[in-house]
Formats: structure tokens, C-alpha cells, sequence
């Protein structure tokens, strides 16, 4: 199997989802470190350093940011810019997804603000399942649960793009507007 005109030899994802990176970091031998650096290398990849998430392939960076749960004052702070009392339960508010592609600074970002965001300007009517139907007639009138919004936060959400420039591009801009 090839991967791109490289002539590499694409590692099966099985084998990638053998080792995996977190405990590579903390519990696994030096061995298995290097098992799993070297399945990297295979793939043309390489780790970030800095001890930062992700990883550089194929002209990609991909890096992941874990965050905490959002605390009382963020939850209140995102309802008001929202413009909704209405948040899933736990919400993983600066955790984030980001592959930037560094010749060309095109980045695409998730996260989960962006993503209500959507959610929000959707405003779906709410879901009724059918087991929720059945409950609610069971239920004394006193102990019903209306909800009037989209609890499952459906969204068309599918990251958020953005171009940042790199040193490289703001040159031969500079050059191309100066005339130099």
C-alpha cells in the first residue's frame, strides 16, 4: 500500500491504535516509546514538541488542547454571549482540535464555543423521542419536564476555517504591494 507519491509505506491503523501515546508517556517502557515512534516515522509523522498534543505530517500540524470542564463564571460568561440558559450538562470549553497547514497557514479549528454557536443559530424545535412521550404520560403533571429547546444541541457545525498567513506569504506580499 502506498501513501502518496512519497513511495512510504502506510502503517494500517491497527497497528497505530496498539500503542497508545498517553501511556506510552507515563507507564510503558522505553522499548514501547520507541515502538511507537517509529510507527510514527513510518507514516512520515512526527510528535510536537514542547510537550504540546499532536503531531507534523504531510505538511499538517495537528494538535489537541485538553482542557477542563468550564467553571460557573465561564458556563455564565458563554450563556450570555450566547444568549441561552441552556448548556449541555459538562461542557470541555478551551479543549480543541486544530490542523493548520504550515506552507499555506489555512487552519481549521473545533471547539466547542464555535460549535454551540451553531447550535444556537439552528434553534431546531425541541426532540421528542418516543420513550420520552411514553415517561411524560406516566408521570404525575406536577413532576412534568418541558424542555423548549434542542437538548441534544444538534448543530451543522464542521470547524471553524481560518487563514493566518505565514512569515513567508506576509513577504511576498510585502513584496508584491511595495514593488521590491
Amino acid at each position: 500500500m502506498e501513501s502518496g507519491g512519497d513511495n512510504k509505506q502506510a502503517v494500517p491503523i491497527q497497528q497505530l491504535n496498539k500503542t497508545n501515546p498517553q501511556r506510552v508517556k507515563s507507564e510503558e517502557s522505553e522499548e514501547e516509546r520507541k515502538q511507537y515512534l517509529s510507527i510514527l516515522q513510518s507514516a512520515g509523522a512526527e510528535l510536537l514538541e514542547d510537550g504540546r498534543h499532536g503531531l507534523r505530517i504531510a505538511g499538517w500540524r495537528i494538535e489537541t488542547m485538553k482542557r477542563p470542564i468550564l467553571n460557573s463564571d465561564a458556563r455564565q460568561e458563554w450563556e450570555k454571549k450566547l444568549g441561552s440558559a441552556h448548556l449541555p450538562e459538562m461542557v470541555f470549553g478551551e479543549s480543541s482540535l486544530e490542523l493548520v497547514h504550515e506552507e499555506t497557514g489555512i487552519k481549521i479549528h473545533f471547539n466547542a464555543f464555535d460549535a454551540l454557536q451553531g447550535w444556537k443559530q439552528e434553534a431546531l424545535p425541541p426532540v421528542e423521542v418516543p420513550a420520552a412521550a411514553k415517561w411524560k404520560f406516566r408521570s404525575k403533571p406536577s413532576q412534568q419536564v418541558i424542555l423548549d429547546y434542542d437538548y441534544t444541541f444538534t448543530t451543522p457545525y464542521s470547524g471553524s476555517e481560518v487563514l493566518e498567513p505565514n512569515r513567508k506569504q506576509v513577504c511576498i506580499l510585502f513584496i508584491l504591494r511595495t514593488g521590491c
